[in-house]
């Protein structure tokens, strides 16, 4: 036998937290075309060559409430000898099928609109002669 003066508040409060719970992970928003954890499958310059290949990388991660966390790495061979870190921390706006990034740090990311595509995001600028192409593919 159940005391329904116990069970009774217990069942509310996890009625509660899995609708907590769920609204901060909801994708169903205005962002919900964008949101996801993205990573670099083609991250080229021209010229130069493939920084992916050379171990370079491009990770983000977009949210719902339009922040991003992720981080971008370009090996020294691709920067005058000297690796380049980046934290990605800060925001995106999406204005109808472009994406723009805000963050502190000085990259091409937040440089250039990036076009949203089915399940990625795909960038391509040049920058003082030299092409940045890079698309992003959601995992």
């Amino acid at each position: 036998m159940t005391d329904d003066r116990i069970v009774a508040p217990m069942r509310t409060a996890f009625a509660l937290l899995l609708i907590l719970g769920s609204a901060c992970n909801d994708s169903s928003g205005p962002n919900a075309a964008v949101v996801g954890r993205y990573e670099a499958t083609v991250f080229e310059i021209e010229p130069g060559g493939d920084i992916l290949a050379a171990g370079g990388s491009l990770e983000l991660e977009l949210f719902n409430d339009s922040t991003t966390t992720g981080q971008l790495h370009v090996p020294a061979e691709f920067n005058d000898g000297e690796a380049f870190n980046a934290d990605l921390t800060g925001r995106y706006e999406v204005t109808g099928d472009t994406l723009h990034f805000t963050h502190g740090a000085d990259t091409f990311v937040r440089d250039v609109p990036w076009q949203i595509l089915s399940g990625s995001l795909v960038a391509s600028a040049e920058f003082g002669g030299v092409v940045v192409s890079v698309t992003l593919q959601r995992q």
